[in-house]
Parts: structure tokens; sequence; C-alpha cells
């Protein structure tokens, strides 16, 4: 394949090169030939991601507020940690995940907390006897959460390679 060769986008018309994968202009996926709804293996990756990352902000956040508040205030707080803690969690863990890896899409995140929340809750359900209206509606939040984070790295990363575009071409 010629390195040099231009496509043009079937979304906005932007030509590109043959190599370049997302169309700097409207994100547009060249190297698919369009938007796939999910990618399942995306779907995954993120979830276990997104997971290991609340876990290490949980800890994080429960160890610090133990260390400042002390012993007896922490006690007292400690079920309003995860209220704060979660979903910043979320927005920062798919916003790094998005942005180091190109290739997952926002829908990708979305998805991967939705299975991991219903999952969670299903278990919690049969096997713990714990099921309450309040934890199904954080579900949507936190997938939402989720998606805006995702979104928020593409949208910075077609934001700088559009930079790194102007600035090669010297306009």
């Amino acid at each position: 394949m010629d390195k040099n060769a231009k496509q043009s986008c079937p979304s906005c018309g932007l030509e590109h090169n043959q190599t370049d994968i997302f169309c700097s202009r409207c994100g547009y996926k060249l190297e698919t030939g369009g938007k796939k709804f999910l990618d399942w293996k995306w779907v995954f990756l993120s979830m276990i991601a997104l997971v290991l990352f609340q876990i290490l902000v949980l800890a994080v956040t429960y160890y610090l507020v133990y260390i400042i508040a002390g012993p007896e205030s922490f006690m007292s707080n400690m079920l309003v940690i995860p209220y704060a803690a979660i979903p910043a969690a979320v927005v920062t863990g798919a916003f790094l995940f998005s942005y180091i890896f190109a290739r997952s899409s926002a829908a990708d995140s979305a998805a991967g907390m939705l299975i991991f929340l219903l999952l969670s809750n299903m278990y919690n359900f049969i096997f713990l006897d714990a099921f309450s209206f309040a934890a199904l509606a954080w579900i949507p939040v936190v997938a939402a959460l989720a998606f805006a984070g995702a979104w928020t790295a593409t949208k910075l990363r077609l934001y700088t390679s559009a930079r790194k575009n102007q600035k090669a071409s010297g306009c």
C-alpha cells in the first residue's frame, strides 16, 4: 500500500492518507470502513481496566481518609466515600483507557461498565440476597460517566492530531 495515497472520508469528505485510522475532522474510523457499534475485545478490556482502576482509587481514598480523619471519623464516613470516589474513578479511568488505547470507543467503555454493574448486581441478588433499586439506579449513571470520560479522550485525541496536522502543513 502506498503511504502517500489519499482517500476521502465517507462521512465528511476530508482527504486522508491511506495509513490514517481516524478522520481528523469527524472521527470516522477509516481503517475498518466505518464506526462499529461495539468491539467486544475492547468492551471486556475496558471493563477489566475500569474495575481495577476503581479498586485502586477506592483503596487510596479509604487509606487517605483513614490517615487524615482518624479511625473514629473514618468509621462514620466509610459508606460515603464510594459515592464520591467511584464516579470520579470511572470518568478518569475511562478517559485514561480511551486516550491510551485509540482503537477503543466511548461506547466500548460504557458497555464494559454496564456489563460489570449488571453482573455485580446479579451476583448480589443471587448469592448475597441483597437487592436495591438504588443500586440499579446507579447503573446508567456510571455507564454514562464511563461514556463521558472516553468521549472526552476521543475528542482530545482528535484535537491534538488536528493541531499536529496544522503544524506539519505550516498553517
